[in-house]
Order: C-alpha cells, then sequence, then structure tokens
C-alpha cells in the first residue's frame, strides 16, 4: 500500500514476481521513496562512468536496500521499478 499526500503517493510498493534473497534476507516486496533532488546527483554523477551502477545504486537508495538486492532482482521485476523510477528522471540525465 502506498503513503499518500495531496499531491500523490510518497512512496510505492511493488511485489516482486522473482523474490530474492541477499545477506540471508528474503525480499519478496520493495518499497522505493519518491527520489528528492539530492537522489538524482547520485544518479548523474555516476551514469557516464556506470549507468546500470548508477541506477542500481541510485533505487537501493530509494529502497533503503543494499544495492545487491537490485543486481539479483529478474529483469521482469526490474523492468516494472525502472518505469516507476523513470517517470521521475525523464530529462534530468545529462
Amino acid at each position: 500500500m502506498s503513503s499518500q499526500q495531496p499531491n500523490g503517493p510518497t512512496k510505492q510498493s511493488f511485489n516482486l514476481k522473482f523474490p530474492v534473497e541477499v545477506q540471508s534476507t528474503k525480499y519478496t516486496t520493495l518499497t522505493l521513496r519518491r527520489p528528492k533532488v539530492k537522489d538524482t546527483r547520485l544518479l548523474i554523477d555516476k551514469a557516464d562512468k556506470d549507468p546500470l551502477g548508477a541506477q542500481v545504486d541510485f533505487m537501493a537508495q530509494l529502497a533503503q536496500v543494499p544495492p545487491q538486492v537490485f543486481e539479483e532482482l529478474d529483469l521482469e521485476d526490474m523492468a516494472v521499478i525502472r518505469a516507476w523510477v523513470e517517470s521521475f528522471t525523464k530529462g534530468i540525465e545529462k
């Protein structure tokens, strides 16, 4: 369930079709908060050197989980989460 504020949800939860286990923790759902300007700096600063790594670190920061969780995601689950995140980040990357 999403947290609501007047301008929309502040967080979005994603039920994973393919749960992952990282560091003895099983992840069946990931909840990401809406990105802030300070979060996008991480994405922009790292995007030139390692675009996929920058996205993984960015999404992990929004979900407050280790980056390894996103590295282990099935591509189908990643595509759904990535589409939501990209709805905020289109046009801000270099």
